[in-house]
C-alpha cells in the first residue's frame, strides 16, 4: 500500500484499520512535521517568527486585565494549558502510528532526513527506499535562461514558498537586510499557507523593506511558475527542515543559485550528489553575487547532468520499477 500524505488521521485510520498490507510512504514534509506542529515548533521556527506563531496558533492569556476579571485569566490560562496537553496526546497518537510505517519512500542521498525522522520518533523502524515526485525538471530543464544578473538593477531574491510560517520569512528578511547591501528585490510566493500569518507578514514587510517587497499572492500555472522562477537571480529557502524541493530543483536547473541553511536536510542531500550552485545561506554576505550568479549560469549545464540521475522522468520510472519489482 503507497500513501503520499501520511498525517495523523490517516495514519490513525490505516493503524485502526485491518489492513496488514506493507505500507510505503513518500516523504512529503509536512506530514511529518505539521503534524502537530505546535509540538515540533521549538525547532521549526526562528525567534521572530517563533513569536508570531505562538500568537496565532496558542489560545492567548490576558495578564492586564482588573482584579475583578481575573477569572476570565484563569480560564484562558486552564484552555492554553488542555491546548498544550492535547498537542502531547497528538504526539504520541503520531508516534505509534509511524511505527506502523514499513517503508519510508524519498530522495536519493536523503539520509539527513531519515536521521532526522529517527530522532524525532524513536518508533520509526522502516526501511528507507528511493523515490521522488516530479521536482519539475523535465519542463526547466529546456527552458531558456533570462535575467541574468549584471549589477545594474536591483538583484532579485525569491525567498520562501509559500504563506507558511515554516518559511521563517521575517527572520529571513532581518537577515538579508544586514547581509545584502546592495540594491535588492525581495519577492515572496505567498498565495497559499496560512492567511493569518500571510497577512500578519505582509504588514510587516511593507512596513520594513517597503519597495523593496514584493509579495506573490496569485496562483500560477506550472509552466508560467517556472518562467517565474527563471526571472530571479538568487533564490532564498530559510526553512529549518525539508520544503520547497520543487522550487529548489527547479532553480538550481534554471541556473540560479541556491541558498539554503545548513540544518536543513535538503542541504546534505543536494550536496551529497554533488549538486553546484548550492550555498550555506549564512556565508552569503562573504560572497560576490555579481560573480555568483555568473558562475552558477556557467554551472547550469553541470547541474542539468547530475539532477537528471535523480529527478528525471527516467530516473522517476527506475525508482517506481524498482519499489514494485521489490514488494
Amino acid at each position: 500500500m503507497f500513501v503520499s500524505w501520511y498525517d495523523l488521521f490517516i495514519g490513525d485510520c490505516i493503524l485502526k484499520s485491518s489492513i496488514s498490507n506493507r505500507l510505503y510512504v513518500y516523504l512529503m514534509g509536512g506530514d511529518f512535521y505539521d503534524d502537530p506542529i505546535v509540538y515540533h515548533s521549538y525547532w521549526l521556527f526562528d525567534k521572530y517568527t517563533k513569536k508570531i506563531f505562538d500568537k496565532l496558533q496558542l489560545p492567548q492569556i490576558n495578564l492586564k486585565r482588573r482584579p475583578h476579571n481575573w477569572g476570565k485569566t484563569l480560564n484562558e490560562y486552564r484552555c492554553r494549558r488542555d491546548y498544550k496537553r492535547h498537542i502531547i496526546d497528538d504526539y504520541y497518537k503520531k508516534l505509534e502510528t509511524i511505527g506502523r510505517i514499513d517503508y519510508l519512500v524519498t530522495g536519493a542521498e536523503n539520509y539527513g532526513e531519515v536521521d532526522l525522522i529517527k530522532k524525532l520518533y524513536p518508533s520509526f523502524r522502516g526501511k528507507y527506499v528511493y523515490g521522488s515526485f516530479d521536482q519539475n525538471f523535465d519542463l526547466a530543464k529546456d527552458v531558456a535562461p533570462v535575467g541574468f544578473f549584471l549589477g545594474n538593477r536591483s538583484l532579485r531574491i525569491l525567498l520562501g514558498n509559500s504563506a507558511d510560517p515554516t518559511n521563517n520569512h521575517i527572520d529571513a528578511c532581518i537577515f538579508l537586510q544586514k547581509a545584502i547591501t546592495i540594491d535588492k528585490k525581495v519577492i515572496c510566493p505567498l498565495s497559499y499557507g496560512s492567511p493569518a500569518y500571510s497577512d500578519f507578514f505582509q504588514q510587516w514587510a511593507q512596513k520594513h523593506l517597503q519597495e523593496q517587497f514584493s509579495p506573490i499572492t496569485n496562483y500560477m500555472g506550472r509552466k508560467d511558475y517556472i518562467d517565474f522562477l527563471n526571472k530571479m537571480d538568487i533564490v532564498v529557502m530559510y526553512h529549518n527542515r525539508q520544503q520547497a524541493l520543487g522550487n529548489i530543483i527547479t532553480s538550481l536547473v534554471l541556473g540560479k543559485p541556491v541558498f539554503l541553511k545548513t540544518i536543513n536536510p535538503v542541504y546534505a542531500m543536494l550536496k551529497n550528489m554533488g549538486i553546484p550552485n548550492l550555498f550555506d545561506v549564512s556565508q552569503i554576505k562573504d560572497l560576490n553575487l555579481l560573480e555568483v550568479c555568473r558562475a552558477a549560469q556557467n554551472n547550469r549545464e553541470s547541474c542539468i547532468s547530475i539532477v537528471h540521475q535523480y529527478f528525471s522522468e527516467q530516473a522517476r520510472l527506475k525508482d517506481l520499477s524498482s519499489l514494485i519489482c521489490n514488494m
